[in-house]
């Protein structure tokens, strides 16, 4: 009887130590009788801070998306206005070809000169098909120099027009 108390007595001290486990105060890893209520809170703000950080990154992430959509809706808006310039210089450079057609048949115009109008106006009229791949700030720069040159050229073709 006597060894059978004694081998009870050392199976129940075995598991008692078992049961406190290591030394930690983290009830997951064991160690029941090492909780601690402060410990725990610790845990807790420590996944309250963690999920804090990740709310944030969370809330940067949006934001900087929705700036990049905003920036691509403006950046599709310029690019939709310049394809609607150049269109529209394009037909201005259809009718100034039509101006030289007509200079070129008025016997008073000066034929060397309606040539080289011509051959100014298929430049600007291959520049501005050109111009399609280029980047838009470029884009900008020279559809501002091409409209200067059309008016210029508009207005050398009326003046043969003239005479």
């Amino acid at each position: 009887m006597r060894i059978v108390s004694m081998t009870l007595v050392l199976m129940s001290a075995l598991m008692l130590a078992g049961c406190m486990g290591a030394d930690t105060s983290d009830p997951r890893k064991g160690g029941l009788f090492g909780y601690s209520p402060k410990n725990y809170e610790a845990r807790l703000q420590e996944r309250r801070n963690y999920l804090g950080e990740i709310d944030a990154d969370t809330r940067q992430a949006e934001e900087q998306t929705a700036y990049l959509e905003s920036s691509k809706r403006a950046k599709e808006a310029r690019v939709a206005a310049q394809r609607k310039q150049l269109a529209a210089m394009d037909r201005e450079i259809r009718g100034l070809r039509g101006k030289l057609q007509r200079a070129k048949a008025n016997p008073h115009a000066n034929a060397s000169r309606v040539r080289e109008l011509e051959a100014r106006s298929r430049a600007l009229q291959a520049r501005a098909q050109h111009l399609e791949q280029a980047e838009i700030a470029d884009k900008e720069r020279q559809i501002r120099e091409m409209r200067k040159q059309l008016a210029d050229l508009e207005a050398e073709a009326d003046a043969l027009s003239r005479m």
